[in-house]
């Protein structure tokens, strides 16, 4: 046995030992911590980061185990569904209905006011703030993306990516199968065409639509004419993003602006006059100035 001081030299030793392990877990459990947090910062300031982190990924485990009770529950259940989504949103307003399916990355990024109607099947993407007004309505199959990549190749290929809000303000309409893309503000009032890409801010109450004859043509045969309403702004209006890349093998765009005019049966028809233009192995798209 040590003498008496040599002994507690020795415990003192040891007490130091276990208080440096104390402090160096407590700084390594700060460090993951402020780690897992600044993923979803980031993720919120529309900055680049890392979506598979451990937070973010339970985030999302839990939102699909309450997605895929809400999907599942009776027709007939409506408290269910307006419970699980209260628990699952960070507001569900008074008077809302939200059909099943719905599809959503975490949940707690989206608001929803009061007596708004969502309807079959649509994707809430909310890897950053979605905010839904008053007395909206949302069509079947509507799709609201914040979620995006970088273009760079490398960068996109790292594995970042960064997400942009989205609001939908108080009374508009969007018609079935409309997108709404990364960043997008659609003003108070305003009607979204079905089928509509929404690249753009639209300011409220906008309801004019501006019609684009978009024809593809294959070397040897037209192999599309085909009309698309779009409602645009006063912003210029991108036909088929990504300008200048090939659609197809061998294709041309061509764009043409015009007045809706509509036929006996009400179906809009294209104008007199078109411009084609045509070439083997390329693709050209226009701006469409409105």
């Amino acid at each position: 046995m040590l003498p008496y001081g040599l002994q507690w030299v020795d415990e003192l030793k040891d007490l130091k030992f276990l208080l440096s392990s104390l402090m160096m877990s407590r700084q390594s459990r700060d460090c993951t911590m402020t780690m897992l947090t600044d993923q979803k910062a980031k993720m919120l300031a529309g900055e680049l980061y890392i979506a598979n982190d451990p937070e973010l990924y339970a985030a999302h485990l839990r939102a699909q185990e309450i997605l895929a009770r809400f999907n599942s529950t009776p027709a007939d259940d409506d408290e269910e569904r307006r419970t699980l989504l209260r628990d699952l949103f960070a507001r569900f307003g008074e008077g809302t209905v939200l059909k099943p399916t719905l599809r959503c990355d975490y949940g707690f990024n989206i608001s929803i006011g009061e007596r708004t109607f969502i309807n079959f099947d649509c994707v809430l993407l909310d890897c950053n703030h979605i905010t839904i007004g008053d007395e909206v309505q949302l069509a079947l199959g509507v799709h609201i993306y914040t979620a995006t990549h970088p273009i760079d190749a490398k960068e996109r290929r790292s594995g970042f990516e960064y997400a942009l809000p989205v609001s939908i303000r108080d009374g508009a309409w969007l018609g079935g199968g409309a997108i709404v893309c990364p960043g997008v503000t659609i003003g108070e009032n305003t009607v979204v065409g079905a089928g509509s890409v929404v690249t753009r801010d639209l300011p409220a109450n906008v309801s004019t639509p501006i019609e684009t004859f978009v024809v593809i043509i294959n070397y040897n045969s037209l192999i599309l004419n085909e009309s698309i309403n779009i409602w645009t702004t006063n912003h210029c209006m991108e036909v088929l993003s990504g300008c200048g890349q090939p659609l197809s093998h061998s294709a041309a765009i061509m764009t043409h602006r015009a007045e809706p005019k509509r036929d006996r049966k009400g179906f809009l028809s294209p104008p007199s006059h078109t411009t084609r233009h045509a070439g083997p192995h390329r693709a050209v798209t226009k701006r469409v100035e409105p």
